[in-house]
């Protein structure tokens, strides 16, 4: 049995639901403000981190940490054009007609644009 600390109670890990678990873990990630900057940056195109970086202000290096961390969690995904990298939001977290959505295994989100 694996037991983590939960509110200050044991919990027994096999005793949580597996997505809401993920679910748990996605909100995470996602629940930075730079990262939601660049989910909100996201939801019309894929675009390239320099891309990315003018619409966001984020500073370079904090935005290649930020990407790898949604990387790294299925959000997101590059593809190479050449010499750049170019990011979208993973294609199974979308739904045709909601463009400015993300759905988890829970619940659906909603990014508006950015003003």
């Amino acid at each position: 049995m694996q037991v983590v600390n939960y509110d200050n109670e044991k919990v027994d890990i096999a005793m949580i639901d597996p997505g809401a678990f993920e679910a748990s873990f996605l909100f995470n990630i996602i629940g930075e403000n730079n990262r939601l900057k660049v989910l909100t940056c996201l939801m019309e195109k894929a675009q390239t981190v320099g891309e990315i970086r003018e619409e966001t202000k984020i500073e370079k290096t904090l935005l290649s940490k930020h990407l790898k961390a949604l990387r790294s969690a299925g959000i997101v995904f590059s593809t190479r054009t050449g010499r750049n990298l170019k990011y979208q939001i993973n294609p199974r977290l979308r739904k045709p007609g909601h463009r400015r959505s993300i759905f988890l295994h829970c619940c659906e989100i909603k990014l508006r644009p950015a003003r």
